[in-house]
């Protein structure tokens, strides 16, 4: 499980994301998708994020990750905006 803040940095991610990244805690922080998206992706995918949170409805989609071992591999991705406290 991965979370993320409303300019795509990545805020909280789990242990499993860890693993399935080898990202180190550090790395896998941040805004930097590159490092887990598949290059083709990129720009698909930040156009999804961007509509995603200007129509706040959300989104199912299969996106390409990198795993640890450096394969490439599908997964389900369930993009859900929601509103903080301090946005209502």
């Amino acid at each position: 499980m991965v979370g993320y803040s409303t300019d795509a940095r990545r805020d909280f991610v789990n242990a499993a994301w860890k693993q399935y990244t080898g990202l180190s805690d550090e790395a896998a922080l941040g805004t930097d998708w590159s490092i887990v998206a598949y290059p083709d992706d990129l720009a698909i995918g930040e156009k999804m994020w961007r509509d995603t949170l200007a129509k706040g409805e959300p989104v199912h989609t299969e996106v390409r990750l990198r795993r640890a071992d450096g394969s490439i591999a599908g997964l389900l991705s369930i993009v859900s905006p929601c509103a903080t406290r301090a946005a209502r």
